[in-house]
């Protein structure tokens, strides 16, 4: 819809007949003010208070709307208005849904008591739950408020939505718009959005405009690369533990060898009364090593046979 008003704000032309000759209702008149100084306006989404088409083309009041204005001038006076009425769900949702990121993250408009003023990307979805209506629209029907469970894994609340706190995005939203101040806020601590799904968020508010934006992402997939990172690490502390396990029992085990190594080299260097100092020399029948007796303190010769020989002499009759 769109229509021409003069400069009293009483609207002379009309693209629909039923508010031709009324005034501009009272509400736009802070935002009628700024126009009549020669600025265009916006009044962010709002009830229509005429019966305009819906979105079957039938006349209905209370249809959401967003109001565009721009003076007209003549002799450069505000002479008068050229108004188009918008569907949230049209253009202003289509700009909103370009932030949007992968399959969970969604941007929209909401005013300060937290009632959302573009479409939800999860429409669908709410209606499934019993949020919206069977053909309802989000726009100007959900309140940004926790739920205080899941509603998408089948949560029921009790009471009524505006009772629930709002979400801690709504709150900021909220709180920005009573000092009127335009700072954007973030949190990346998980919090319940108006479906109880944990997530996380930015959100600024628009004084100019008189609402605030919300960009938030299921914290799943937020936190998803976290989580792979973090997986990765643990697999490489559960590699490194093993490769030093490794490395112990095998640092064991040769310590036990050589243990025994050296328990078998002081048994063959001591051979009853007799220590085995150097080898001397070696023929066929077996090696002569210098030995020194225990008891008589002095050096002597000591001839090792071969196994093969000495098993010949044992099998000998004396």
């Amino acid at each position: 819809m769109h229509f021409v008003t003069d400069r009293n704000g009483r609207i002379i032309v009309c693209s629909i007949p039923e508010p031709l000759g009324a005034r501009i209702p009272t509400e736009y008149s802070p935002d009628w003010e700024r126009l009549q100084n020669g600025q265009a306006i916006i009044i962010r989404p709002h009830r229509s208070p005429w019966a305009v088409p819906n979105m079957e083309g039938e006349p209905e009041l209370g249809v959401p709307i967003i109001l565009v204005a721009s003076p007209i001038l003549v002799s450069e006076r505000v002479a008068g208005a050229l108004c188009f009425a918008l569907r949230p769900e049209g253009r202003f949702s289509d700009v909103l849904e370009v932030a949007r990121s992968g399959t969970s993250g969604e941007t929209y408009a909401i005013d300060r008591d937290s009632l959302m003023l573009s479409s939800s990307r999860f429409e669908t979805a709410l209606r499934e739950v019993g949020m919206l209506e069977v053909n309802g629209r989000s726009s100007l029907n959900i309140a940004i408020r926790n739920p205080g469970g899941d509603r998408m894994q089948g949560y029921v609340p009790e009471g009524e939505p505006l009772a629930d706190p709002m979400t801690e995005a709504a709150a900021g939203i909220s709180a920005a718009s009573r000092s009127d101040r335009r700072g954007i806020s973030h949190q990346i601590t998980p919090y319940r959005d108006y479906r109880g799904v944990y997530v996380v968020g930015a959100w600024q508010w628009l004084p100019e405009y008189q609402f605030g934006v919300i960009t938030e992402v299921d914290s799943v997939q937020a936190f998803a690369p976290v989580r792979l990172l973090r997986n990765i690490l643990w697999s490489l502390l559960a590699l490194l533990a093993a490769t030093l396990f490794g490395i112990f029992a095998y640092s064991s085990m040769m310590s036990s060898v050589l243990r025994r190594l050296n328990r078998a080299e002081r048994k063959l260097e001591k051979l009853g009364q007799y220590e085995l100092l150097e080898k001397v020399g070696s023929g066929g029948m077996g090696e002569v090593y210098r030995a020194r007796h225990a008891m008589l303190l002095r050096d002597t010769a000591v001839k090792l046979l071969r196994p093969s020989i000495a098993d010949a002499w044992s099998d000998l009759p004396f």
